[in-house]
């Protein structure tokens, strides 16, 4: 759906159990595409559990599909060599990584923050783990029993006489899924404005202690220790559970106009005028005889009668349903709550009987969640190497296809799908240089970003005839051929000296980069590097000028790139890295080595995070226009055969002279 808020949103999901899965789920209903990644031939801990035993056994138990319907699914073993730079890849097209292993874990494997922030700057990684990253308890396992224990919930759950008791359903997993998954959201919202990503630490243990506010604060600062109070709400009275005549009835009072209005219409007004009930502390004071007194009354009515008398005059009442009586109440089927399992499900379960609006909605995610596993097959087969196939032997349709995988684009009848995101979505609303970047980096750019990358591609469009890729193509065209053709004789004139200097640019500025990050001073690191470059070449790529003594375009880009520096959109690592070079090269000078537009785009290439090789691919993409535009000028001349140099001059001849 593209109006929800998340759409184009991708995230990497290696969580399991439920926390993790919780909170991606949110993050799916919120139109975030999931792939969730499971340990071949184990997956996921929840899929073996819930109540029924056969879906259990097949891997799709009912636990599992509670938070899973609507992912992906992928098996990777990060132990395994290809496995890790399948995982490398999806790490730097993700928008998201969720995990949920003890502190450190995905760091030993490799993986740690530091190292997927350097493959990923956008990349929002979130930890969930019992305790939180830091701390002595950060390595011990947890699961929800544990924090429920520690948290101090159990403690007040129950009555004097009965607790400490387990809350019904595991509420510091969920209260840490909701946690990490607003973490997220509010992540992904600060990227959009410094198109930067962040490390989440959520600790379930601190998620249950922050949800339980009230407790905690009574005792922070009434200096008041929580106690178990049953069923009864100790910050008010009458708040608690009541006797009706069929059963129990929760009633919340908890404003002096609801319990005037309950004492009036449980036939008992003189409690009002009470001085045992005259206001809330006296009624808290008071609860066991206010209690016993509605209750008396209260018996003479059925539960759901009551609820009805007093909901339609403002108190808050109702009945005390079990779930399956929850599940079959008429406001959630109104709202749409329920999605069906379509064939997954017992043919007397309860879910084939429920009937509301919105269960169709989700059939399609259900059955996809539910039917994982072969997709894991799939998946895993897709990432052998070629020659696994059969050294280029067709055996199947499926190899056919697994041989032209590929994770750009998707194609079938009525779809086109550019790196998972509909096309129709993406037209009208990307910009091309945003497409460029969503298709070589997987993943959509910030504003900030896009605008520095496109600037990068208008400064590298043309440089007239002197360039020799715009002089080749005018010259092919005159050739009777079309276009195309002019445009790859261009763009094939794009070696290492001309246009290939970008990318050797790249790499010259990562190594200074480098060296200076393992704490070499800049202008030292800037001098060796320079030094072992001029051994290989007398020309240092991205650097002075055969044509421009400076070179017009330099100025206007690295000043978009000092202001992406000051807006936290790039780390100005490169372009100090590019002035330490100009600074070295003209120290003693007096005719300045200035940067070219190879170093200028270089800069902003590298500081955008895109591969040395790209920054050629960048430049060659950026090139084209020119090239097109010269070739289609030339066409327009009417010439025949032009070669470079007009027919009134003629090359010199620098042989010996014939007999004459």
């Amino acid at each position: 759906m593209q109006d929800r808020p998340l759409s184009g949103i991708r995230v990497l999901d290696l969580t399991n159990v439920l926390a993790g899965p919780y909170c991606s789920y949110q993050l799916a209903l919120l139109g975030a595409e999931v792939v969730k990644v499971e340990l071949p031939g184990q997956g996921d801990l929840a899929r073996h559990l819930g109540a029924d035993p056969e879906l259990n056994a097949a891997g799709i138990g009912a636990s599992f599909l509670a938070q899973n319907a609507g992912k992906k699914s992928v098996e990777l073993d990060l132990k395994d060599p290809g496995d890790r730079a399948a995982f490398r890849d999806m790490a730097a097209g993700a928008d998201v990584l969720l995990e949920n292993f003890r502190a450190g874990v995905l760091a030993r494997m490799g993986f740690g923050w530091p190292v997927l922030r350097e493959l990923n700057p956008r990349l929002v990684y979130c930890a969930i783990s019992g305790f939180g990253q830091t701390g002595p308890m950060r390595h011990a396992p947890a699961y929800d029993q544990v924090i429920q224990g520690l948290s101090g919930i159990m403690a007040i759950t129950g009555t004097p006489e009965t607790a400490p008791l387990r809350v019904g359903f595991p509420i510091c997993d969920t209260v840490g899924g909701l946690m990490a998954a607003l973490s997220i959201a509010a992540a992904l919202a600060g990227r959009a404005e410094t198109g930067a990503g962040c490390f989440l630490d959520v600790s379930m243990l601190e998620a249950a202690i922050s949800a339980m506010g009230w407790p905690v604060s009574n005792y922070l600062v009434a200096g008041v220790a929580p106690e178990p109070t049953g069923d009864q709400n100790a910050t008010a009275a009458p708040s608690g559970t009541f006797d009706a005549a069929d059963g129990p009835l929760n009633i919340a009072a908890n404003r002096q106009e609801q319990f005037e209005t309950l004492c009036r219409l449980v036939g008992l007004p003189e409690l009002v005028s009470d001085p045992r009930f005259a206001d809330r502390e006296a009624r808290k004071r008071n609860r066991d005889k206010l209690n016993e007194e509605l209750n008396a009354a209260l018996r003479a009515r059925n539960a759901g009668e009551w609820e009805r008398l007093l909901t339609a005059e403002g108190v808050p009442a109702a009945r005390i349903l079990t779930v399956p009586q929850a599940l079959e109440l008429d406001q959630l089927a109104y709202r749409g709550l329920f999605t069906d399992l379509p064939g997954r499900l017992r043919p007397d379960a309860p879910g084939h009987r429920q009937r509301s609006p919105g269960r169709r909605r989700a059939a399609a995610a259900a059955d996809a969640a539910a039917a994982a596993r072969p997709a894991q097959r799939r998946a895993r087969r897709a990432r052998r190497p070629v020659a696994d196939l059969g050294e280029g032997v067709v055996t199947s349709a499926e190899d056919v296809a697994l041989w032209w995988g590929t994770s750009v684009s998707r194609m079938e009848p009525g779809v086109i799908e550019l790196r998972g995101r509909p096309v129709q979505e993406l037209i009208g609303t990307t910009s091309l240089p945003a497409m460029i970047w969503l298709l070589t980096r997987g993943s959509l750019p910030a504003p900030g970003q896009a605008a520095l990358l496109e600037a990068a591609l208008v400064a590298s469009v043309d440089h007239g005839p002197q360039a020799p890729s715009i002089a080749a193509a005018r010259m092919a065209i005159t050739c009777g051929v079309g276009l195309n053709t002019a445009i790859a004789t261009g763009a094939g004139m794009l070696g290492d000296v001309h246009g290939g200097a970008g990318e050797q640019a790249v790499r010259l500025l990562g190594e200074i980069r480098d060296a200076e990050r393992g704490g070499e001073g800049l202008g030292d690191a800037a001098a060796r590097v320079l030094a072992a470059w001029r051994e290989k070449s007398p020309y240092i790529p991205g650097f002075g000028h055969r044509f421009h003594p400076l070179d017009p375009r330099r100025g206007p880009l690295l000043s978009l790139v000092a202001d992406a520096v000051r807006d936290e959109v790039v780390s100005g690592d490169y372009l100090r890295a590019a002035l330490a070079v100009e600074e070295a090269l003209n120290r003693g000078r007096s005719r300045p080595v200035p940067m070219n537009i190879d170093g200028a785009t270089a800069v902003i290439y590298a500081e955008l995070g895109f591969a040395p090789p790209l920054a050629r691919g960048l430049f060659v993409l950026s090139r084209s226009v020119g090239i097109l535009a010269h070739a289609w000028e030339e066409s327009q001349q009417g010439r025949r055969n032009k070669g470079p140099m007009p027919p009134s001059i003629l090359p010199a001849y620098l042989g010996q002279p014939g007999d004459i």
